[in-house]
């Protein structure tokens, strides 16, 4: 069978995380997979460092983001989508991406919100405890219909606003890189005279 459930991540500076575990933590079995709050090194031992692999056979898994930011939703929640268990997800200002996430494919913890997160543990042991609610629930769309077309559009709305506002830099020889979290893409421009500049750009 499946492991419970896991949290895999390097710290917890600004309390994410621990909220969330110390819920859960009497009432399922958790793998610290990561150098927080390790308790195992199956991660290095029997998955070679591969997350998606080893979420695979979790049937949860805890994955909050660093700290709760509007806008701000990384790799972690799309991950556990893609390792096929239910996420256990706080961040993104508690909307996680609502352009193109289905919120009823996740257990969403809300900092300091008591009555939600007892509902949220709530809801984690029901579906432990019944295959059939857990089937369910796991089978559903993650992703909302459009959400190709949301992508797309988003990436040709920022690449028109920088063509415009810095259309003379791109004549010049130059290297790009691209830091992107989704409404949010940092360019890191350098010049072939090494001068770099940073720009950032927010799709409102």
């Amino acid at each position: 069978g499946k492991f419970e459930c896991s949290v895999i991540a390097r710290h917890d500076k600004w309390n994410m995380r621990t909220p969330i575990y110390e819920a859960l933590k009497d009432k399922m079995n958790i793998l610290c997979a990561g150098k927080w709050n390790n308790n195992t090194n199956i991660l290095w031992d029997a998955y070679s460092d591969n997350k998606i692999k080893l979420l695979n056979d979790c049937k949860f898994t805890i994955c909050a983001e660093n700290t709760d930011t509007p806008y701000y939703v990384t790799e972690k929640l799309f991950e556990a989508f893609l390792g096929g268990c239910v996420p256990i997800y706080a961040g993104g200002a508690s909307r996680p991406e609502p352009g193109i996430v289905n919120p009823d494919a996740v257990l969403l913890w809300e900092q300091g919100n008591r009555e939600n997160n007892d509902a949220v543990v709530r809801k984690a042991c029901e579906l432990n405890q019944n295959e059939k609610l857990y089937a369910e629930f796991i089978s559903q769309t993650k992703l909302l219909p459009y959400t190709v077309d949301y992508v797309y559009d988003t990436f040709l709305a920022l690449s028109d606003r920088m063509r415009n506002e810095y259309y003379e830099f791109f004549l010049q020889p130059h290297t790009t890189r691209i830091i992107w979290s989704m409404h949010k893409i940092i360019y890191i421009f350098t010049h072939v005279s090494n001068r770099s500049e940073e720009h950032t750009s927010e799709l409102q």
